[in-house]
């Protein structure tokens, strides 16, 4: 069976059994940005830049109709071929359990921050007038989650991100404007725009980074994050660099871990490893499959700390067709994680019920370790 998404518009002036046009996109458009948000940030890519491709793939939501008898739209999340458990039905239902959570607790789960929360702020507060709200329930093979939002939980989805002025921020985007009496430009990161201030001697460059794609990194002004100064680095992006902006402490989370720790410190040893280092003509592990298998391994360790797991270190091996490979071992649940190239997986993972094998998707791929620790469904 299909997962379901129901969602309940209690507005008064409203006819029983009628949506507004108005209103339906609203809140159908904020969902579905929602959902694929949260799904970026599982895949363990930034979530302010712009939407990844293989989010979008993953977000299959159709509106199916409205209940008869009641203003409920309701949603069905349409099938994913070769894939698990369905991306987009863990992401409805972390996010419904995340706003019920902050009903009981004022306090938002890690998982789900402000650039997630604000979209679907935007979406309900042209629905809720006084003593308006709206349910939103997910139903998947008997399981349940229910939210409801009301004015004072749409106030707290809409508060904006605040940024701490302490903690560097990296933006990438295009120069759009140039204030010489103020040493100043505008960047254009996509998710928002940001005045840049920097020294005079830096300003000097900028002439040669008109209209261009760079990186900045300096600290916010403001909470907001509409100034950026103290500027570090100012330089021409590169082409692997997205438009965006990233907090380092965000994005290298997992850097600072034991596990990660341990595995870097391992991959360093390779380096030494030459053709032929099983005595069978073993290829020395590529740098680019290296840097890969570490950078995924940081973002999903990252991805288990949003939600309170932390990751056991997994031991790393080099294989002979040139990759490496992840391996975890905990109670009666084994994962072999290999990374042949950069972006592909092939997986094995065996409990007391038998074993799985194949190519994996970036998604299966962060599923699989989420399960190897916890024994949560794939």
């Amino acid at each position: 069976m299909p997962t379901k998404i129901s969602v309940s518009i209690n507005k008064p002036g409203v006819p029983p059994g009628r949506v507004r046009l108005e209103d339906a996109g609203s809140l159908t458009s904020g969902l579905h940005d929602a959902i694929a948000r949260l799904i970026q940030r599982q895949l363990g890519f930034p979530g302010r830049n712009r939407l990844k491709a293989e989010a979008k793939r993953l977000t299959a939501v159709a509106l199916s109709g409205v209940s008869s008898g009641s203003a409920v739209l309701e949603c069905e999340i349409l099938p994913v071929p070769g894939i698990g458990r369905n991306p987009a039905a863990v992401a409805a239902f972390d996010l419904v359990n995340g706003i019920s959570s902050f009903a009981g607790s004022l306090s938002w789960p890690g998982y789900l921050p402000a650039w997630v929360r604000n979209r679907i702020g935007l979406a309900v507060a042209p629905l809720l007038a006084a003593g308006a709200s709206v349910d939103i329930t997910v139903e998947e093979d008997g399981t349940t989650a229910r939210c409801t939002i009301t004015e004072s939980t749409k106030i707290a989805l809409q508060a904006p991100e605040q940024f701490e002025t302490a903690s560097p921020v990296e933006l990438v985007g295009s120069i759009f404007a140039i204030d010489r009496s103020n040493n100043s430009f505008k960047i254009d990161t996509t998710p928002k725009k940001v005045t840049v201030r920097i020294s005079e001697s830096q300003f000097k460059e900028v002439d040669s980074l008109r209209w261009q794609r760079i990186f900045v990194s300096g600290f916010p002004q403001d909470e907001a994050c509409k100034v950026v100064h103290n500027v570090g680095e100012l330089r021409l992006a590169s082409p692997q660099e997205e438009d965006g902006m990233n907090l380092p402490s965000e994005l290298r989370r997992g850097e600072k871990t034991e596990a990660f720790r341990q595995v870097a410190e391992r991959a360093s040893s390779f380096q030494r490893l030459e053709h032929g280092w099983n005595t069978y003509q073993a290829r020395s592990p590529e740098s680019r499959a290296l840097d890969f298998a570490l950078q995924f391994l940081r973002d999903s360790i990252g991805v288990l700390l949003d939600y309170g797991i932390e990751a056991p270190t997994p031991f790393l091996v080099p294989t002979p067709s040139g990759g490496v490979q992840l391996e975890w071992k905990i109670l009666d649940r084994e994962l072999e994680l290999e990374v042949p190239k950069p972006g592909h997986f092939e997986y094995l993972a065996v409990d007391s019920e038998g074993e799985t094998e194949g190519a994996a998707s970036r998604w299966e791929a962060t599923r699989l370790i989420r399960w190897v620790i916890t024994g949560e469904q794939v």
